[in-house]
C-alpha cells in the first residue's frame, strides 16, 4: 500500500491563503459577512486521496436591509468546483433550521466543540495546571493564545448558543 506524503507546510499555507482570498472575494461579491468557514468532506475526515478537492463550507449574514426586503433573497451561495476548490455556504437563517433537523454538514460544525473540550482538557493536564475546569470558556482563555484560533472558537460558541434555543 502506498501512503502519499503529506503536503509541505508552504503548500498548505499557499492553499489556505488561496481559500481565504476566495472567501474574502465572496464577502465582497455577495455583500455578506462570513461568520464561520470550515473544511468539509474527505480531507476533513482524513480520507483524502491525491485527487480530492478541497470542500469549504461557510455560514454568512447579510446587512440588515437584505432581511427587510419584501421578497426573500437567495439563502445559498454556490460556486462550481474551480481549481479543486468546492466552496459553498448558507445564510444563517437558512442554516439554523438545517441544524435543528440534524443536517450532517452543519451538525458537524457544532460537534467541533465536543471534540475541542477533551483536547483542551488533555493539554491542561499535560501542563500540570491541576484539576480541569468544567467551563469550556475557562479552558479556552487559559490555553489558547492564537487570536485566529480564539476567534474561530468564539464563532463556534456563538453558533452553538444560537442553535440551542431552537
Amino acid at each position: 500500500m502506498h501512503i502519499p506524503e503529506p503536503p509541505s507546510a508552504s503548500a498548505v499555507d499557499h492553499r489556505r491563503a488561496e481559500i481565504e482570498n476566495r472567501l474574502t472575494a465572496i464577502e465582497q461579491d455577495h455583500q455578506v459577512h462570513i461568520l464561520l468557514a470550515c473544511e468539509s468532506g474527505s480531507r476533513a475526515w482524513g480520507f483524502a486521496s491525491p485527487d480530492s478537492d478541497f470542500d469549504v463550507r461557510f455560514l454568512c449574514v447579510h446587512p440588515l436591509p437584505w432581511y427587510l426586503r419584501v421578497h426573500a433573497g437567495r439563502e445559498v451561495i454556490e460556486y462550481p468546483i474551480t481549481d479543486d476548490l468546492d466552496i459553498n455556504g448558507w445564510e444563517l437563517r437558512k442554516a439554523l433550521p438545517l441544524l435543528a433537523k440534524d443536517n450532517a454538514t452543519l451538525h458537524g460544525l457544532k460537534k467541533y466543540l465536543y471534540v475541542l473540550r477533551p483536547l483542551l482538557a488533555t493539554l491542561w493536564i499535560e501542563r500540570g495546571l491541576g484539576l480541569v475546569p468544567m467551563r469550556f470558556v475557562t479552558l479556552v482563555e487559559a490555553l489558547i493564545d492564537d487570536q485566529d484560533l480564539r476567534a474561530a472558537i468564539d464563532q463556534l460558541l456563538a453558533l452553538a448558543d444560537c442553535c440551542d434555543g431552537e
